[in-house]
């Protein structure tokens, strides 16, 4: 059976993308898409146990679901996984770099399930559990 909620430990990655592709919540996803795709070329010390997941969550801060990335790290390599802060920042650098036409670019061009679709699945890809 395929996991398709939220329901593992991540830590969160957020995509600083909403405020300049608003109110686009596709094309927003999409871009999301990308980082997940691409954040081993951004981070290249992320271990290759992990997993980068395109989730729809709520946070502490902002209980009504939105677009975020989580990044799931087996147990017996947490030690190894960048501090998130350093993923953050990475990722944001990432973004401030591009500009508004290159994000949309970009989005455009990266296949990802629309903003509705993520939010019934709960979780992009759908992984099945471990054996």
């Amino acid at each position: 059976m395929a996991t398709s909620r939220v329901d593992r430990g991540y830590t969160l990655i957020e995509v600083p993308v909403v405020a300049r592709l608003w109110p686009d919540d596709d094309l927003i996803v999409r871009v999301m898409e990308y980082v997940r795709l691409n954040l081993r070329s951004l981070v290249p010390e992320l271990p290759a146990e992990c997993q980068v997941d395109l989730i729809a969550a709520g946070t502490a801060h902002n209980i009504d679901l939105r677009p975020i990335l989580g990044l799931y790290a087996p147990p017996h390599i947490l030690e190894f996984v960048p501090d998130w802060l350093r993923l953050y920042e990475t990722v944001e650098n990432w973004c401030n770099a591009m500009s508004d036409r290159a994000l949309r670019d970009l989005g455009r061009a990266t296949d990802a399930p629309s903003w509705i679709e993520l939010k019934a699945l709960g979780v992009f890809p759908r992984r099945s559990p471990p054996a």
